[in-house]
Order: structure tokens, then sequence, then C-alpha cells
């Protein structure tokens, strides 16, 4: 059983795709840039978002989960610039 688990989560981890990597990591640098740009710390940003200053560390130092959904809307609706821009 523990056997089968490990599987799973092999494959799992091995069905990410290039772009999505590649996604993360771009995200988290446009996170820092666009935080130092506004003049933020870490901690007035994620009283903005609604998290901890814990989670926008962890995202701009690529540990941890990517911003939720809810968190990239808020983000967004900061100024955020889409890529590209």
């Amino acid at each position: 059983l523990i056997l089968e688990a490990i599987r799973r989560q092999s494959f799992q981890l091995t069905t990410l795709k290039t772009t999505d990597i590649a996604f993360m990591m771009e995200i988290r640098i446009r996170i820092k840039t666009f935080r130092l740009k506004l003049g933020l710390t870490q901690e007035e940003l994620a009283q903005k978002l609604g998290v901890s200053w814990v989670t926008v560390a962890r995202w701009e130092k690529k540990k941890g989960n990517s911003p939720s959904r809810l968190a990239l809307a808020k983000l967004a609706e900061l100024g955020l610039p889409k890529k590209g821009q």
C-alpha cells in the first residue's frame, strides 16, 4: 500500500508540464518586482492580499505553493501587470 502511494505521487510529480514550472517561476519574479516597484514590504503586500508575510516570502523564494487564484486576482486589482506588459 505504501509503495502504491509513492508510485502515484511520483507519477503526479512527473506529469507537471514544463510550461507550468516556467509559469510558477515567472510569477514569483513578477510578484517580487511588482512589490518592490510599489515600495511595499512583504508584510505590507501580505496585508493587502489577506495572507501572511511568510506566504509572500515563500512565493518570492520559490518555496511552498504558488499563489491561489484569489491572491492572483487581488494582485491584478493592485495592478500586477499581465505577462508581457
